[in-house]
């Protein structure tokens, strides 16, 4: 199966006034759980214990908003309820404190399911060694206690399994009616010779539903259920991932009636095996039936060098492979690490959770390279290139400094995206602690530009830097935006506010004017009120109107008390860049190049003196030139900007180190990564045609922007142009009882493409390639000319050109 590489961010030269500031889909929610200290704007980070790890195996969002996280430390069943800012819940179990209750042995929480009264439900099971696992069903009120009595006991909880068996309760699920559906294995004697699905079906108060299976319970032969879904026709769909007969693994479905018994119209008489794919395995993570019963099925992809990677596969509501998924092909894997430097870290990419948004598209969670790494796909497989600010469908996140995992994931009622897992800090043996962040569903908006400094646009999330004030003589620092209307009608009701743990250290001094006529200014100076202890404070700044297509502004306040120091910064379009970060130039035509303009500012109190702009002797550094800073000395909290060009000479990762020595009182000089990569062919066509290499809006690759009937991918297969309408490539006719269809191509498509001529005897008949040949006429280096032949013998009627991507 082919694996899809994700195009990185291409960038011509980027003029000013160009950057959305208004939030993006992917965008972290910078008004979700910021408190200045233990995490980063859009993120909050719970430590449940002080030196031992916790697991985060369950995420729900409730109807209220509230945010339910659940897992499992040593044998401690853990719960944390966040409010809608990511505070903790004062209601919640002993009041804004993670709720753990100890369960006697070694716990495992596997599934979390809400009721619509607001109680909850918890799966898992509890490690019994030597006597094997039992598996577990518990619900909580809505105030976080156990629900008793539930089920046969008084301790609100319910434990099943058949006697000398391993048992676990993987998933759950809540039927119309109030009966409760778990789903999950078992195997015979432990630590197990043989396993199955197991599904077991309550009454609302916990006992066992005779008319479901045999007493309540089902069970089929093949795999340990890990998911389950309920169809709008009743039927249930369970999921896992099996070990087959060659030693690899991969996805595994049964579907049963209402009344727990197999449905025979489903894959091999009510279950599914899906091949592995060639000398690799595949690891169910999630499922989702769609409306009209098509079945989405993600988790990883694991090739035969052991390298894992997201996939999704679409099947047809019997259990067979959607043809009409991705290109054809039913399946899409997405290699996330191809984005990342050479030498960065750990190549795996680990899918772990899977939800399907109300308007079809896919998101696909996991980690790479130890951050959160979250992928979108639009409903036919394609990578969703407008998810964030990259252009490649993809966003990752460093929640703390160390190792960062998603392991759960639920969609808000407004479409926000919230994610939960563990994270740590460098410094080992430091804990894993509960962490969960928070990310926009917003498509871009330009209505509103935040302009700092002059002459440049705020990105959402972009740093307003009021710089650092002496400890000795602390005095307030102030700082003015413009806000200017790009949209195109006048924006009313605009307000500013703080919100933040610090949130008090900074203030607004002259908030905006509240209407705002179309290509008309305001201003909004904020200021740093600071302390006259060593300090670093932050704070959002959250700038709204009362329209509710505009969304929000979030920007992030940033001061410092210190004694006297010069202190280098560096930025770009607000973004600042830490010491030995690299930024991704994307792919470039070697000629004229891919521009990225970068600030450097003073945020310390003293004047900052620039002493040169280098490369490092490493990498390529021919293929990057600098341009000179406007100027070489900056007092306090004054910047300077300066272009970077790169035009790479040759293909593939190509890299530099840029350095920046200056006067700074304690980091010269400053060094950060540059890399990028020579454009593909279709990349480069891209950029000359749309200044862009990314398949998106008129770029896309099935966009029509000159509207004559072909598709940009057609266009660029047959050296067409995309935007002047044109006549049918290429050149048909009749020789010798045979049909020859010859086009002009570039070379480099061939390794990007695959061409395919297809006839049909009419229009609703199937397509066929029977009998078609393909002849390379001429080769220029730079040109192909190709002729496809097929027999005309009246049954090819029709025939049509075919451009897939590979």
């Amino acid at each position: 199966m082919q694996s899809v590489r994700l195009p990185t961010l291409a960038c011509a030269a980027l003029a000013a006034l160009t950057v959305p500031s208004a939030a993006a889909p992917g965008d972290l929610d910078f008004r979700f759980g910021f408190d200045d200290q233990a995490s980063a704007p859009g993120t909050v980070v719970t430590p449940i214990f002080t030196n031992t790890n916790t697991s985060v195996s369950a995420l729900a969002v409730q109807n209220d908003g509230k945010i339910l996280v659940a897992g499992n430390t040593g044998s401690f069943l853990c719960l944390v309820r966040y409010l809608e800012d990511g505070r903790m819940d004062p209601a919640f179990g002993a009041g804004a404190q993670p709720l753990t209750l100890h369960m006697g042995f070694t716990v495992i929480v596997t599934g979390m399911a809400l009721q619509p009264d607001g109680k909850f439900l918890i799966t898992g099971r509890i490690n019994q060694n030597p006597s094997g696992n039992v598996a577990f069903v518990m619900r909580f009120l809505p105030n976080g206690l156990p629900d008793n009595p539930f089920g046969t006991t008084s301790a609100g909880w319910i434990t099943f399994g058949e006697t000398g068996w391993s048992t676990t309760a993987a998933a759950a699920a809540v039927l119309a009616d109030g009966k409760i559906l778990i789903a999950g294995g078992e195997s015979q004697d432990w630590p197990g010779t043989g396993s199955g699905t197991v599904i077991y079906r309550y009454l609302p108060n916990g006992t066992a539903d005779p008319s479901f299976g045999v007493q309540g319970r089902a069970a089929f032969a093949g795999a340990q259920a890990t998911h389950i879904s309920l169809q709008t026709d009743g039927k249930i769909l369970v999921g896992a991932t099996r070990i087959t007969a060659s030693a690899r693994s991969s996805f595994w479905f049964a579907r049963c009636n209402a009344n727990g018994t197999l449905d025979p119209n489903f894959g091999n008489f009510g279950t599914l095996s899906v091949p592995p794919p060639p000398g690799g395995s595949m690891y169910l993570r999630g499922f989702a039936v769609l409306g009209d019963g098509k079945i989405l099925a993600a988790g990883d992809n694991e090739d035969e060098s052991h390298r894992y990677d997201f996939t999704v596969m679409r099947f047809l509501p019997n259990g067979s492979p959607d043809p009409s998924f991705y290109y054809g092909i039913g399946k899409v894997v997405t290699d996330l690490s191809s984005l990342q430097p050479l030498g960065s870290g750990n190549s795996t990419d680990l899918a772990t959770a899977f939800a399907v948004q109300p308007d079809g598209k896919l998101l696909l969670a996991g980690h790479t390279y130890d951050q959160f790494a979250l992928v979108r796909y639009l409903p036919d497989g394609e990578p969703d290139h407008g998810f964030g600010r990259s252009g490649t469908g993809m966003i990752k996140t460093a929640v703390q400094t160390g190792r960062c995992r998603i392991t759960a994931m639920a969609l808000q009622p407004d479409g926000k995206i919230v994610v939960g897992g563990n994270s740590n800090a460098n410094a080992n043996p430091v804990p894993f602690h509960v962490a969960v962040a928070r990310y926009m569903d917003r498509d871009p908006l330009r209505d509103l530009a935040v302009e700092w400094p002059p002459g440049s646009v705020l990105p959402y999330g972009g740093v307003v830097e009021l710089g650092s004030v002496l400890q000795s003589a602390p005095s307030e620092r102030q700082t003015t935006l413009t806000l200017r209307n790009t949209g195109g009608i006048p924006l009313t009701g605009l307000a500013a506010a703080l919100s933040g743990a610090a949130a008090a250290r900074f203030s607004i001094v002259s908030p905006p004017a509240p209407t705002l006529a179309d290509g008309a200014a305001t201003t909004l100076t904020v200021s740093f009120n600071p302390e006259p202890q060593l300090t670093s404070r932050s704070a959002v700044l959250t700038i709204k109107t009362d329209r509710a297509d505009l969304g929000e502004v979030s920007l992030i306040l940033h001061g410092s008390t210190d004694g006297p120091v010069a202190t280098l910064s560096l930025y770009e379009h607000g973004l600042p860049l830490a010491p030995g970060s690299a930024v991704d130039f994307g792919p470039a035509i070697a000629v004229p190049g891919n521009t990225r303009v970068f600030t450097i500012r003073n945020t310390g109190n003293l004047d900052l003196s620039l002493q040169g702009i280098s490369f490092g002797s490493t990498g390529n550094p021919g293929d990057f030139i600098a341009g000179a800073p406007e100027t070489d000395v900056l007092a306090g909290n004054e910047f300077t900007s300066f272009p970077v060009t790169f035009s790479p000479a040759g293909p593939g990762p190509r890299t530099a180190t840029l350095r920046i020595a200056s006067t700074d009182t304690f980091n010269p000089p400053y060094e950060i990564t540059l890399w990028g990569k020579q454009a593909t062919g279709l990349e480069a066509w891209r950029l000359t045609h749309f200044s862009t290499a990314v398949s998106d809006g008129d770029a896309a690759d099935l966009s029509d922007p000159d509207h004559d009937g072909l598709s940009n991918l057609l266009e660029y297969a047959t050296l067409s142009s995309p935007l002047q309408p044109g006549i049918t490539p290429g050149q048909i006719e009749t020789i010798d009882n045979t049909i020859k269809y010859t086009i002009v191509r570039p070379t480099s498509a061939m390794t990007e493409l695959f061409y395919t001529m297809e006839w049909s005897e009419d229009l609703s008949g199937a397509w066929s390639t029977a009998g078609v040949t393909e002849t390379v006429v001429s080769d220029t280096g730079t040109q192909q000319q190709v002729q496809f032949h097929t027999p005309a013998d009246g049954i090819r009627r029709l025939l049509r050109l075919r451009v897939t991507r590979r």
